[in-house]
């Protein structure tokens, strides 16, 4: 790893961000605010409740009904006003975090915006990283290298092709490190 034999040049980078697209997970469509807020009344609890309250109402009992209906209406609305604070910075949090990966192109390492990543791309994990896409764990003496799987890749899982890759040894024949601050080695 690291020779560049297996690294995207930017000019085909480019060119397969704009044959792919972004790596960029599927936006959830989110209904309007209008619509979540009449969702709330679909509860089954809910409607119990607003039964209830006609029931007492026709029975002459008002003051019983608009203690149900208030309680509804005020349960619903900080059930509604939470889970939509919380939808909204939710989305501001992910707005202001802009994730990068390490991958190698040109024949050297560099870090892209996430969304930058591209089918074939080497990425160098650390620990610590979140893996940014699928794909095939290569060794490299530094590290970790995963490598994205592209349409017709016959010799990576995933991508179609039927070549298997050789797992690692499993954690129990892992050397030791010798002092603390060392990880694990392969």
């Amino acid at each position: 790893m690291g020779s560049g034999a297996l690294a995207l040049t930017s000019a085909e980078a480019a060119r397969r961000l704009a044959e792919y697209g972004p790596n960029e997970p599927v936006h959830v469509h989110r209904l309007s605010a209008v619509v979540q807020l009449l969702q709330r009344f679909a509860n089954p609890l809910v409607v119990i409740l607003l039964v209830a309250s006609a029931v007492s109402a026709s029975l002459g009992q008002a003051p019983d009904a608009l203690i149900i209906i208030t309680i509804v209406l005020v349960g619903i609305g900080i059930n509604f006003w939470q889970t939509y604070r919380s939808q909204q910075a939710a989305d501001r949090l992910r707005a202001s975090v802009a994730p990068t990966a390490t991958v190698e192109r040109d024949a050297r390492w560099q870090e892209i915006p996430l969304r930058a990543v591209v089918p074939a791309d080497l990425i160098r994990l650390s620990a610590g990283d979140l893996v940014p896409a699928a794909g095939a764990r290569l060794r490299d003496p530094a590290g970790v290298v995963l490598r994205i799987p592209r349409r017709g890749d016959a010799d990576l899982p995933g991508a179609g092709g039927s070549r298997q890759t050789r797992r690692g040894p499993p954690v129990s024949q892992l050397k030791r490190p010798r002092h603390s601050r060392q990880r694990y080695s392969m």
